[in-house]
């Protein structure tokens, strides 16, 4: 099944961006652009006399670093459910 797309215009900044999405993820991608305009606006405020160029590259910067952390936390909970499934995959065997 192919997924409609459509085009639609975003403002992170400031800056007008003309993207084009899935039909179902637009909502989605209006609210992170939302939170991550909300966010320049609270950066701007902070550290007044930055350029639009600085304050989307601290953006990018503290979202990477949140990225990062989660990837890390996602593949502790993969080896933790590895190793516990080993585990009970021993219990069961033992078991028989």
């Amino acid at each position: 099944m192919k997924s409609e797309m459509i085009n639609i215009n975003v403002s992170l900044g400031g800056l007008a961006i003309p993207l084009k999405v899935n039909v179902s993820d637009e909502a989605h991608i209006r609210k992170i652009v939302k939170a991550l305009d909300e966010q320049v606006t609270i950066y701007a405020r902070k550290y007044p006399g930055q350029n639009l160029q600085t304050l989307l590259s601290m953006l990018l910067i503290e979202q990477a670093v949140a990225l990062a952390k989660l990837q890390q936390e996602h593949q502790f909970i993969e080896e933790d459910l590895g190793v516990r499934l080993e585990q009970l995959k021993t219990l069961l065997e033992t078991a028989r």
